[in-house]
């Protein structure tokens, strides 16, 4: 009975081993790839354009609504955009949206979106 469940192990992580690490790899690759100075951001879209894919997010302070910060992020054309796990179109993005990117900020200082939540 023992040489069975040994056997029936040793089959499922062969079978299954290939899957797994393979999912791993290319997760871990995703994050090689990724710069190490990302930073993130939440907040309401107050502006878009379409045409230049840059986009003002009202940020809100802990002080309440009446304390934000409008920022500028310039959405990159290879972001990865999802809403509720699904990709999401660019074109549908509208202000008042709540959103959440990920981005770097380049030498001249503009903020790059590489990822963006749409809430």
């Amino acid at each position: 009975m023992k040489s069975g469940s040994c056997f029936f192990s040793f089959f499922v992580m062969s079978f299954f081993a290939p899957i797994f690490f393979t999912g791993y790899a290319q997760e871990a690759k995703l994050e090689m790839n990724q710069p190490e100075n990302w930073e993130e951001i939440a907040g309401t879209v107050e502006n878009f354009n379409l045409d230049t894919s840059m986009m003002v997010v009202k940020v809100y302070s802990d002080e309440g609504k009446a304390a934000y910060q409008e920022v500028p992020i310039l959405i990159m054309k290879e972001a990865k955009i999802l809403k509720n796990g699904k990709v999401f179109i660019l074109k549908n993005l509208k202000t008042r949206d709540k959103i959440s990117a990920r981005y770097i900020v380049t030498a001249s200082g503009q903020k790059a979106a590489y990822h963006l939540w749409v809430k």
